[in-house]
Order: C-alpha cells, then sequence, then structure tokens
C-alpha cells in the first residue's frame, strides 16, 4: 500500500508491532510491566522485518528516525484504514492507536481525515473483527459510494496517547 499506486485502498489488520504500531510506545509499555510486543522480539519474524532490523535496533528505538507512523504516512493521500482489538494486548493496541492518532493528522493537513480511519473492537483478539468499517470504506473508495461515512477513530479501550510521542498538530 506505501509504496505502489495501483493500491486503491490499504487496510492493515491486527498488524501491531510488526505493522503500523509505535515501537516507542511498545517500548515504554513493556517497560511498564504490560505483555507487548517490542521490536527487539520482532527479529524472528521474517514476514515483517528483513535483516537484522530488529536485532539492531530492538534495544535501541529511539534511535531509528521514524516510527509505525512514518511509514503509514507514506500511503497518503490515499485511503488507509488500520484495524486492532484493544484487548490483543502482544498486538499493541495502545502503539497501534497512537500511530493511528498520529498517522491521522496527515490526512488532516492534506483536507481529507476521511480517507483514513482507526477501527478498534472491544474483545476481538487477534483476529479481523472490524467488517463493518471495511465495508465502509470498500463502499466510498472503491465502489464510489459518496454518501458512505468513513469518518472512524474508535477507541474502546480508552487510550491514551503520550504526547512526547506525538509532539506535533495539525497546521
Amino acid at each position: 500500500g506505501a509504496f505502489d499506486e495501483r493500491v486503491t485502498l490499504t487496510i492493515v489488520s491486527t498488524s501491531g508491532t510488526g505493522g503500523i504500531g509505535s515501537w516507542r510506545s511498545a517500548d515504554q509499555q513493556s517497560k511498564a510491566g504490560n505483555s507487548v510486543q517490542t521490536l527487539s522480539e520482532l527479529s524472528g519474524e521474517a514476514t515483517w522485518m528483513t535483516g537484522g532490523f530488529g536485532s539492531n535496533f530492538g534495544n535501541a528505538v529511539s534511535k531509528l528516525p521514524f516510527d509505525g507512523h512514518a511509514v503509514a504516512a507514506l500511503i497518503a493521500p490515499r485511503p488507509l484504514l488500520v484495524t486492532e482489538s484493544n484487548d490483543d494486548s502482544w498486538n499493541n493496541p495502545i502503539g497501534c492507536y497512537t500511530s493511528a492518532v498520529a498517522t491521522h493528522k496527515v490526512w488532516e493537513y492534506l483536507g481529507i481525515p476521511d480517507s483514513m480511519g482507526f477501527a478498534s473492537h472491544k474483545n476481538g483478539g487477534h483476529a479481523f473483527g472490524e467488517g463493518t468499517e471495511a465495508a465502509a470504506f470498500i463502499d466510498k473508495f472503491i465502489l464510489g459510494k459518496t454518501t458512505t461515512s468513513t469518518t472512524i477513530m474508535e477507541n474502546p479501550g480508552n487510550f491514551t496517547v503520550d504526547t512526547k510521542l506525538v509532539p506535533w498538530s495539525t497546521p
């Protein structure tokens, strides 16, 4: 979705720390004693990262000049829906929400905030449970149904975003 403009709509589902999830947020959560996958634990998941990304930066996340939101923002201005379950702690739902909030600011700046959304279902586990939201994005951006609402920024886990991780606002 980020590198091929032929992709009209990107839906990122339960991607966790290996996808859109904030690596810095995962580190904070892990240091606080929460069970969450951190970047250092991705080194064995070749499906997400190549080479030694996790092993080289897993214990030096702050040295990276980017985080999950920056990768997701590469999709703009094309539509993006991020889905996550608020109770899939290992999959970094707090970090996914943090990145979604940061990423959404790009679409806000472009004047198309309804082209990027975040859907998180309560008690969804590690499964795609955001069918209604995905259908709305497909209806609007693939099928051209302009009356469909895609203004979606759910937060059933009542997560807060650490302002140190997103220290900017939309101009």
